[in-house]
């Protein structure tokens, strides 16, 4: 009972609760095929979000992970209209979140490939929505004020909000490998 008390004690000083998530409730695709008011279901529904607590930043080929931890990710939640957890059916915690404080640097990422992992967004090829903020701290007044993060994104997700890692053409790689063979060829003559 005394080992049990002190591993409960030991996590909860170690991983504090959170909420994370894109849950603007309207989500429109690249293409721009999405949200669907009547039914009031995402039409589109596809895609898989990921939180990093710092900073993720983008270029043209690739995400740098380098200023940013991974914490977790999710697909879309048809019944809550939300990418994440917005708290509704509980909070999520991790080890690597072990603040509730505001003003923690965060980075949400939404991709449109379900099978996306962690891993796999270093050599990520597609559509993509990068969203950095800081954290605001929530409170569940009570007895005992339970205190959490929130690393959210309220605003829409529009068609104008995606953007595409580079896909590299194959003819480049293809003038590239003529170019090589051409070289060979030269040193081999001379």
């Amino acid at each position: 009972m005394v080992i049990a008390s002190v591993i409960g004690v030991a996590f909860a000083v170690n991983a504090s609760s959170f909420s994370w998530g894109f849950n603007g409730y309207d989500y429109v695709d690249s293409t721009g095929a999405g949200y669907d008011g009547d039914l009031g279901l995402n039409a589109w529904g596809g895609g898989k979000a990921f939180l990093y607590l710092g900073t993720v930043t983008a270029s043209e080929s690739a995400f740098d992970f380098s200023a940013a931890t991974y914490i977790t990710a999710a697909t879309f939640d048809s019944t809550y209209l939300i990418y994440g957890n917005d708290g509704s059916e509980g909070f999520a915690s991790s080890d690597a979140v072990s603040s509730t404080a505001a003003g923690q640097a965060f980075s949400l990422i939404l991709v449109d490939q379900t099978s996306a992992t962690d891993t796999s967004l270093a050599s990520y090829e597609g559509n993509y929505v990068l969203y950095t903020g800081t954290s605001e701290q929530g409170a569940i007044p009570g007895a005992t004020t339970t205190y959490y993060a929130t690393f959210m994104n309220g605003n829409p997700v529009t068609q104008a909000s995606w953007s595409t890692m580079a896909v590299p053409e194959p003819t480049s790689g293809l003038l590239l490998l003529l170019g090589m063979a051409g070289l060979a060829l030269k040193r081999k003559r001379a």
